[in-house]
């Protein structure tokens, strides 16, 4: 056991029914307070948003300090100044149609919520990010859409819509305030960089012409996230990407500074500047990053080093730093079922000081490589894919009768699928179980069907299987019904059982095995004549220029 653990400072399990990611969270003084105190800023996929004001120990009713439901789902959401002339922070928050700002004020009082303006767009959203433009005082809002289409907001005004070449997909964006550029990843795992200027002054697509960019890197990955950090020895901006495989860290200008090679399943990571005196010796050491893994892990780095790996509560889509009722350095923590943590680092005591050795025995050297063996044959089976199943397994087997058979009796309520006489269609399915060992007993046959199929007899037990009465069969009927459109034909058996022993004894463990098989299409479908003669026609109208990619795909699915 390790001796690092997350220490909670306060966590919640927002809801049980919403799902979120790493876009669903921002971390602001968002009503204005005097003094500034932190607020956590949620919103889900069902079109909720709450703002939480995390306090040490259990979570209380008090904490929540607002929630309103949106309607429709909300994309993403992000904290920043977008009213000209104003200091106070707002939030933006995306939806597929339409960008809304919205401003707070007095939250732990009277709380309420005002919208400033919103922008209907024009094409469906995916994600945003913020930039600030010169001596500017207010942030502009990039909103890239499913298409790969990159809308401007400045204020209430929507500056240009520009699509970008060599993008099918969205991915993620972000923006260089120091050099003015926005930065994108393409389809063909490549970072762009494209000047503010050229975005907002290009005329639309309609000659064609190439956009171009400032520079471009291939980084030969999937592209899961990227982040820009502000060095504060250089001066200069960074760019973070993260993607399955590995970390890469570039300097504004798309030169490598380094590349990480990751073991493990990356989901989130955020990156922060620390004040080191060292900085002259090792020009990476004043960046630290920590990284959430598939694992429930946090591992944080000081450059190219790991300094701290701990385990935490669950798996993490958001990770960030804050100060929260005066105390600062706490990791806020959101996964995507919905539990928001609030946690610092710790160490537990180690319990046991003594180390005890188990007493020595002798080896027997030949059992040691008879078992080397027997496992180095397991393994090359496994790996060549090969099916192992221990020897004592309930085993079944399916045969499908591929025709289908009619019932003698006619049915005048027509809820089961039937032919032109009215005889009711039945699949039969033969189940054979078989065992070979001293004895299992108390055998439990579960078949769950499509919600489109009945199964006659879908629970049923066999009393034992044993050396004497090693296999038994029982033949399955199943009927459609004719009110549910037939969409799966797979049935799924699963059975229960004990076994016992040489000497009678039953085990304590239940043992379980299953399979998975196709009904017939017989029974879902009804042969007719060929025509020659195509009775409909397909016409798709669009008030938009398609790409050809979708063209090319839609030509493929009709034909």
């Amino acid at each position: 056991m390790s001796i690092f653990e997350a220490k909670e400072f306060w966590s919640v399990n927002i809801s049980n029914n919403e799902e979120f990611d790493g876009n669903s969270i921002c971390i602001d003084n968002i009503d204005n307070e005097s003094p500034p105190k932190n607020k956590i800023c949620v919103s889900s996929f069902s079109g909720m948003l709450r703002i939480y004001e995390p306090s040490f120990g259990v979570a209380k009713v008090e904490n929540l300090l607002f929630e309103k439901s949106f309607v429709n789902p909300i994309l993403q959401i992000n904290s920043g100044s977008f009213i000209i002339n104003s200091p106070d922070r707002q939030i933006v928050i995306l939806q597929s149609k339409k960008l809304l700002v919205v401003n707070f004020s007095n939250l732990r009082t009277s709380a309420s919520m005002k919208i400033c303006y919103e922008h209907k767009l024009i094409r469906n959203g995916f994600n945003l990010c913020l930039g600030r433009i010169g001596e500017r005082s207010y942030d502009i809002i990039f909103v890239q859409s499913v298409d790969g289409v990159i809308s401007i907001f400045e204020g209430e005004t929507c500056v240009n819509n520009i699509a970008i070449n060599e993008i099918i997909f969205p991915g993620p964006i972000g923006f260089l305030s120091r050099k003015d550029s926005f930065v994108i990843s393409n389809t063909s795992y490549e970072i762009e960089c494209y000047g503010y200027n050229n975005l907002a002054t290009i005329k639309s697509k309609s000659e064609d012409r190439k956009i171009l960019h400032s520079w471009k890197i291939n980084i030969g990955e999937l592209i899961k996230d990227i982040k820009i950090i502000e060095n504060k020895i250089t001066k200069k901006q960074e760019i973070i990407v993260l993607t399955d495989s590995f970390l890469t860290l570039l300097d504004e200008n798309g030169k490598i500074i380094f590349q990480k090679k990751l073991d493990f399943d990356p989901m989130a990571i955020h990156c922060y500047n620390i004040e080191d005196p060292g900085y002259c010796s090792n020009k990476l050491i004043n960046m630290m990053y920590m990284i959430s893994t598939s694992s429930d892990h946090v591992m944080i780095y000081k450059g190219l080093n790991l300094v701290w790996a701990l385990k935490i509560f669950d798996t993490s889509v958001y990770l960030n730093i804050g100060e929260f009722s005066g105390t600062k350095g706490l990791i806020v923590s959101l996964s995507d079922n919905g539990r928001l943590s609030v946690f610092y680092l710790g160490m537990e005591s180690v319990k046991n000081t003594k180390l005890i050795l188990p007493p020595a025995r002798n080896m027997d050297l030949r059992a040691l490589s008879m078992e080397t063996e027997k496992m180095l044959n397991t393994i090359q089976k496994y790996e060549s894919g090969i099916e192992i199943i221990p020897a004592e397994t309930l085993q079944i087997t399916v045969e499908v009768n591929p025709s289908v058979i009619y019932d003698e009796d006619y049915q005048d309520n027509k809820i089961f699928h039937s032919d032109d006489k009215g005889k009711i269609v039945r699949g039969q399915v033969n189940m054979v179980m078989s065992y070979h060992g001293y004895e299992a007993e108390n055998i439990k046959i579960s078949i769950i069907t499509p919600p489109n199929v009945l199964c006659d007899d879908s629970n049923f037990i066999i009393d034992r299987l044993n050396n004497f009465q090693p296999t038994i069969s029982k033949v399955l009927s199943f009927k459609v019904f004719s009110n549910f459109f037939p969409t799966f034909s797979n049935v799924k058996a699963y059975a229960t059982y004990s076994l016992k022993n040489e000497k009678g004894v039953t085990e304590r463990s239940t043992q379980s095995t299953g399979l998975e098989f196709d009904l017939p299409l017989s029974l879902f479908v009804r042969a007719t004549a060929i025509t020659k003669e195509t009775p409909y026609k397909i016409t798709l109208c669009t008030d938009k220029n398609p790409l050809s990619v979708i063209i090319n795909k839609l030509i493929k699915i009709i034909s």
